[in-house]
């Protein structure tokens, strides 16, 4: 696994978050991580290539996950956590409203770990991770690794809809 990981230049950092979340695929006995598990065996063993069905637009690329639909919009039904999502809007929009009232809104720019730096970027943040233009964000989570829980304070019914769906990655914040 070493060397997938180094195949995608993941930080110190990132690479933590990709082995807990391959701890929990590997322990997770249903099938929702079947197409994942089987990817990650394939890269492992050095015999990734894309699955029969692909497209002729798809044959040079070594990453394609077998079973996984692209599409330009998904339907709403096809994730049964959208209601929810949809039900807590006003609520979510409430307590994004309150934070101009304070004091720190909690809201900082939005960086990503480096390949080039090692992950350490500007005081071990990385660097800004757009290609135009510039995000503030609101983190509530970055995987299992780091919960920004004075944020989540601020955003308790954000947060408890989104810890409420099954499989979410964690990776949260608010832009």
């Amino acid at each position: 696994m070493d060397a997938v990981w180094s195949s995608y230049h993941l930080s110190s950092f990132s690479r933590q978050i990709a082995i807990q979340f391959l701890h929990k695929m590997i322990a997770d006995p249903t099938p929702d991580f079947d197409r994942a598990k089987a990817f990650l065996l394939r890269k492992v063993n050095g015999t990734a290539r894309p699955p029969p069905n692909a497209s002729a637009w798809q044959r040079g690329c070594p990453e394609l996950l077998p079973g996984l639909t692209a599409r330009p919009i998904w339907p709403s039904d096809a994730f049964p956590w959208i209601p929810d999502v949809e039900a807590a809007f006003p609520s979510i929009l409430a307590e994004l409203g309150r934070l101009r009232d304070g004091e720190r809104s909690g809201f900082q720019p939005y960086r990503a770990p480096s390949s080039r730096d090692g992950g350490g970027g500007k005081g071990g943040v990385g660097e800004e991770a757009t290609d135009r233009g510039s995000w503030n964000v609101l983190y509530l989570s970055l995987g299992s690794v780091m919960k920004f829980e004075e944020n989540r304070g601020r955003m308790r019914e954000t947060c408890g809809v989104l810890d409420g769906i099954e499989g979410i990655y964690g990776h949260s914040f608010l832009r």
